[in-house]
């Protein structure tokens, strides 16, 4: 089961990582024709969806979006490690905030005779004095 989350998360990535080269393919045509905030928009979707889309683009932001197949090739895959590293670390992180949760619910119930069923009895008794 969790190895199939897994697979689900690397092909959103590698789908969210397609999607973005795609979009950014058809900037790169266009480039003369396009305005700067469509670029910037691409840029902060890449930066969210994509991170690894900006690597090769680090050194020269001006330089082409979609540099060559083989950028393209190495991308892809490496979109979808990250998102799959990504829903791992989310799943630790959820089944351990599950486990805490059930255990801080186990220690808040406790039985009918102890401490917490005596709410109304007065905290001095007056007639132990």
């Amino acid at each position: 089961m969790k190895n199939n989350r897994l697979t689900q998360f690397a092909i959103a990535g590698f789908l969210a990582a397609f999607a973005l080269l795609g979009f950014g393919f058809y900037l790169d045509r266009s480039a003369a024709n396009i305005r700067a905030s469509y670029e910037v928009l691409f840029n902060w979707l890449s930066l969210l969806f994509a991170p690894i889309s900006l690597f090769p683009r680090l050194t020269n932001p001006d330089s082409p979006i979609v540099t060559s197949w083989s950028n393209c090739l190495l991308v892809l895959p490496a979109n979808a490690a990250y998102y799959a590293g990504g829903g791992k670390l989310l799943q630790v992180f959820l089944s351990r905030l599950s486990e805490k949760v059930q255990a801080d619910q186990s220690h808040r119930q406790e039985p009918a005779n102890s401490a917490s069923s005596r709410l109304g009895a007065p905290l001095l008794d007056l007639d132990k004095i």
